[in-house]
């Protein structure tokens, strides 16, 4: 992958012996998989913390040390711009709270947590069961799908669109939107076209909500107040826009690995249709093996960390699996095991800035398992299939052509 934003000079408190060219938008290596290409980076020789002149110029942190110290420490490390290289940032944060700070973030969650609680996740399982079954339903006949398109991009669209009470014929567009979004910078500007495209698709709904509520989340979001005080537009149609993007791609990349990992491993496939209590816990652990996300902060102030320099607007970005898959933190980290003691992992974040999209996403994960097993228990990938891979803002199959008995 060519990358435009290449920047060959390093600063001058970088030592030259932490600089290592490395483009956390295309990590694949030759015959490896992205999250074999991340653990071969992890167990290489290069320190816990190095620069890269790719996107600009940044830190990566490679193991789950840094990390978890960045991601702990939000005073810091910021995520008001958010987005590498530097200049593909706003001057005004557009995702909140995504790119916002405390206090201000802790203002939006508070308005936020309330919405997407265990107890109200909980109490939409049913209707979730309902619209899962269906669409593998509407599949069941074919005997072959491909999985990603005709399922893992359609249902978490489906479930939002009923969480925010928009039209459900609005996938295509939103499919396409959340697309761009996730799409590494390119020349071309797609992901600021993806953003405009998102506002402008919901701020006629946001209008009509400020006007007339119901009692669905964007009717929430809109006329919520913001430590005390109304939003105002960009605001309502920046937290509107937060929600629904962190509902769309990364749980769709999530689908797909859960399938494929399923196709290939008939013996799971049986002990989780014989004992569906471990749905939950299978779930969890294919997650910890294949988290989508990359992750960038800003440092707000000039810092030392793990005995380096870190100067203020200096920016620090890495992978997921760089921490789910460091063997320091997990033992056999490679291995599905879903009987593996439950350990702290980066599949949704850690500290502050935790998904809030956390007790949903589990939700619609398990239950697409129990629904799509207890219909199609045997299942495999077509052969003769070459799978091709998306590496970005999230990591996901191409495409995943699954065959099973009619």
């Amino acid at each position: 992958m060519i990358d435009p934003f290449y920047n060959p000079v390093v600063p001058s408190h970088v030592p030259a012996d932490r600089v290592h060219d490395f483009n956390i938008y295309a990590p694949l290596q030759d015959g490896m998989d992205p999250y074999q290409s991340v653990r071969h980076i992890v167990d290489s020789a290069l320190p816990d913390l190095f620069w890269t002149r790719n996107n600009g110029g940044h830190w990566v942190a490679l193991r789950s040390g840094p990390i978890e110290e960045i991601a702990r420490d939000p005073v810091t490390f910021s995520c008001k711009r958010m987005l590498i290289p530097d200049e593909c940032n706003f001057e005004t944060p557009w995702f909140v709270p995504s790119m916002a700070d405390p206090p201000e973030h802790s203002g939006y969650r508070a308005i936020l947590n309330p919405m997407f609680s265990p107890r109200k996740m909980e109490a939409r399982r049913a209707e979730v069961a309902e619209l899962t079954g269906q669409l593998i339903d509407e599949l069941r006949p074919r005997g072959e799908c491909e999985f990603m398109t005709d399922f893992a991009q359609q249902m978490p669209v489906m479930i939002f669109l009923r969480l925010l009470d928009l039209p459900q014929e609005d996938r295509p567009r939103l499919i396409r939107i959340a697309h761009d979004l996730v799409n590494p910078p390119t020349g071309d500007d797609a992901r600021d076209a993806g953003i405009k495209r998102m506002f402008d698709y919901l701020r006629p709904f946001v209008a009509e909500r400020l006007a007339n509520p119901g009692d669905d989340v964007l009717s929430q979001i809109v006329n919520a107040r913001h430590q005390g005080r109304p939003m105002d537009e960009e605001e309502r149609i920046g937290v509107a826009s937060n929600v629904l993007q962190g509902g769309l791609d990364t749980v769709t990349a999530v689908l797909g690995w859960i399938s494929k990992y399923l196709a290939e491993a008939p013996a799971v496939r049986r002990r989780l249709n014989e004992q569906p209590d471990r749905i939950p816990a299978a779930v969890e652990e294919i997650l910890r093996r294949h988290p989508p996300t990359t992750h960038t902060r800003r440092l707000a102030a000039d810092t030392r960390l793990h005995g380096l320099e870190l100067r203020r607007n200096d920016q620090i970005a890495w992978i997921s699996a760089m921490y789910n898959l460091d063997e320091q933190h997990c033992p056999h980290a490679m291995d599905v095991d879903i009987d593996r003691k439950r350990i702290a992992t980066f599949s949704f974040g850690i500290g502050t800035h935790i998904c809030l999209g956390i007790f949903l996403a589990r939700m619609e994960l398990a239950v697409f398992v129990k629904e799509w097993l207890a219909r199609i228990p045997d299942f495999s990938i077509k052969p003769g299939t070459t799978l091709s891979y998306r590496t970005g803002s999230a990591i996901a199959i191409d495409a995943l052509p699954l065959i099973w008995p009619k």
